[in-house]
């Protein structure tokens, strides 16, 4: 972190503006058991789960030669799309949002969700007008979400220096590594804190955590 404070902050959309973790976590395990595997408590699945997702499904038992990936994926996609209008924001995201906004700095939305789907999510919950660009990707699975940023970075010649990554997965800090930007995590979506904490890059339990952080080092407003 630096001491002048970020003139524009990227924040992922899934676990760490929308709480979508208890969802997530629900529908991978009705994957594991329509794959004849053994459910796993909601713990010890974000303190293992990694990317790619198959990977986290081998170390579960996921047998390649008797189920198609490719097809339980999407059928976890199907589910999760039909539930995403029922999701709710975290508690603590209007309270950062508008405090960011009252100090000129420049918010943007990157997720793998699609993008006219995305902007449907954020007008949905009433936080669109404090983002200057959402950015999602043209097709539901269609690239990567590291490329996409750095195609959006690129387009826009933008200073690294000036920019933050909010996320809540290890692949969060990779995009910000690509970008070589600064980043912070949240530990209460997808994985656990210790996973979170070897990135190594500060990681708070909450967006709450996070504006007291900024108000305390960067704005000097608790003591």
């Amino acid at each position: 972190m630096k001491k002048d404070f970020y003139k524009h902050i990227i924040f992922d959309w899934n676990g760490t503006l929308l709480n979508d973790s208890d969802v997530s976590y629900e529908l991978t395990m009705q994957d594991f058991e329509s794959c004849n595997m053994k459910r796993i408590s909601r713990e010890e699945c974000r303190k293992n789960l990694n990317f790619p997702i198959l990977d986290f499904f081998k170390k579960y038992g996921f047998d390649e030669k008797k189920y198609d990936y490719k097809e339980v994926d999407e059928k976890f996609h199907e589910k999760y799309m039909k539930l995403l209008p029922t999701l709710n924001l975290f508690f603590d995201v209007k309270e950062l949002l508008s405090f960011l906004k009252e100090h000129n700095v420049s918010l943007y939305v990157l997720s793998v969700l699609q993008q006219d789907l995305l902007t449907e999510c954020v007008k949905k919950n009433g936080i669109y007008d404090y983002f200057d660009e959402i950015i999602g990707l043209k097709t539901l699975g269609g690239g990567s979400k590291v490329q996409n940023a750095i195609n959006w970075f690129k387009v826009n010649n933008f200073n690294k220096e000036d920019f933050l990554m909010i996320g809540d997965t290890v692949h969060d800090s990779e995009v910000a590594k690509n970008l070589d930007i600064d980043c912070l995590l949240v530990a209460r979506g997808d994985q656990h804190k210790d996973t979170l904490l070897k990135t190594g890059y500060k990681v708070f339990d909450s967006l709450k955590e996070v504006l007291e952080y900024f108000k305390k080092e960067y704005y000097n407003l608790l003591h």
